[in-house]
């Protein structure tokens, strides 16, 4: 269901506002006739992997891949994303890795 539809549907049972925790597109709420709230737990992320040598973040896509370099912004971590495919008759996604070279942060 798109969040555009769950919007109009819990504006229409009465919710004054909305409450999310990392919604797949924030942007979606400009158009909301509630106020939308929505909670960006990427410190938290951060922290639960700093620590860890060698962190390397990697996105399922490039749509998201805001998501890791806001998580990289807190660790300083080399980040990428996967390349995604969608085969427009079958439906079917294939990914592939990006190049080590395409890392957007070297390890010192």
């Amino acid at each position: 269901m798109s969040l555009q539809t769950m919007l109009s549907l819990l504006s229409s049972l009465g919710a004054s506002s909305i409450i999310t925790v990392d919604v797949h597109k924030p942007e979606a709420f400009k158009t909301a006739n509630t106020q939308c709230i929505n909670i960006e737990p990427f410190e938290l992320y951060a922290n639960r992997l700093k620590g860890i040598k060698d962190v390397v973040l990697l996105s399922p896509d490039i749509g998201s891949l805001w998501r890791v370099r806001r998580v990289s912004d807190y660790l300083g971590a080399s980040f990428s994303y996967l390349e995604k495919f969608r085969d427009r008759v079958t439906g079917e996604i294939t990914m592939k890795l990006r190049s080590l070279m395409s890392l957007v942060r070297r390890f010192s």
